[in-house]
């Protein structure tokens, strides 16, 4: 018989996955932490009313691990779920709420939504959609009165970028794991999406330092390789309306831009968070710009998906 799965010892949410993502990948090759057969699992949220079997079956894996885990970022968009978590799990529950610099995770979830359609108004014109301005100071105060300073610990994600293994060591103490050694990889940084032709004997290469030849002409989507799309042998049409797509999305934030937005549209929500977390925010008031799409990486996995590489 395989061991009972126990309630999460810890959840982990965030108003950008970018940090999540990170943790989730250096947690989840520790010997003593198991965070289930999904990277998120939604119960607390959307999935709740499905019932507490289908959440435990997300975990049926489960193998004597000393600490469960559920990383949903977006939880913290429920304030039911803090309920829900601290009925399940009890009182002695670890919270992990990674925050990101509210114009450039902005800048992130507005590309990710060009993705899908789901905007055609430039950057801008968004800043009233609930997805793209975030409450932080209410996100911040629910977690406090829920998890309390013993329960929370906050990760910043300029922070995880910078030294992700350092990162993850603050949540391996507050979890009262050792982190030390675990292998870890940055990713996802928000980049917006371009296309790219290949034409075979063309060289991309992939995080493992690999060369790759394309072996077949194909129409990409360059983003995070989970997201990305691969046309083989596309059409002289299906460039043409890719490359219009492409020079309709708003690209970049140019380096002048990123401040000002900051102070006119969180200007006040920083003031108030560094008086929530006393903790200075500088390294918000005046960021560095987000990765230009230029930067967007070409997906080796899902070229490898498409056969169109060979090593």
């Amino acid at each position: 018989m395989p061991p009972t799965v126990p309630a999460p010892s810890f959840v982990c949410v965030g108003v950008e996955k970018c940090g999540t993502t990170t943790l989730h990948r250096m947690l989840d090759q520790h010997d003593d932490v198991y965070l289930g057969r999904f990277k998120e699992h939604f119960y607390f949220n959307r999935e709740y009313d499905r019932g507490l079997a289908w959440y435990q079956d997300r975990y049926s894996t489960y193998d004597g691990q000393r600490l469960v885990g559920d990383i949903t970022p977006s939880y913290f968009r429920n304030p039911a779920s803090y309920d829900r978590i601290h009925e399940l799990a009890g009182p002695d529950v670890r919270a992990i709420l990674v925050l990101r610099q509210p114009i450039i995770r902005a800048w992130s979830h507005y590309n990710h939504q060009l993705l899908r359609a789901k905007f055609d108004v430039g950057f801008t014109e968004t800043f009233d959609h609930p997805l793209i301005n975030v409450d932080y100071v209410k996100v911040v105060e629910r977690f406090q009165a829920n998890f309390g300073s013993r329960g929370l610990v906050l990760i910043y994600e300029d922070d995880v970028a910078a030294d992700p293994l350092r990162a993850a060591q603050l949540v391996g103490d507050h979890l009262g794991i050792s982190i030390s050694g675990v292998e870890s990889r940055w990713s996802n940084r928000g980049l917006a999406p371009r296309y790219v032709v290949l034409e075979p004997g063309d060289v991309v290469g992939d995080d493992a330092g690999s060369s790759h030849t394309i072996a077949t002409r194909c129409l990409v989507l360059a983003t995070r390789p989970e997201l990305s799309t691969v046309v083989v042998d596309p059409s002289a049409e299906q460039i043409a309306a890719a490359l219009r797509q492409e020079a309709a999305w708003t690209r970049t934030l140019d380096a002048t831009q990123v401040t000002p937005l900051t102070a006119s549209v969180f200007g006040d929500v920083v003031a108030t968070l560094e008086g929530l977390l006393n903790r200075s925010l500088a390294s918000w008031v005046d960021p560095a710009p987000p990765s230009t799409y230029q930067d967007a990486p070409i997906p080796v996995t899902a070229l490898a998906k498409a056969g169109v590489i060979t090593s």
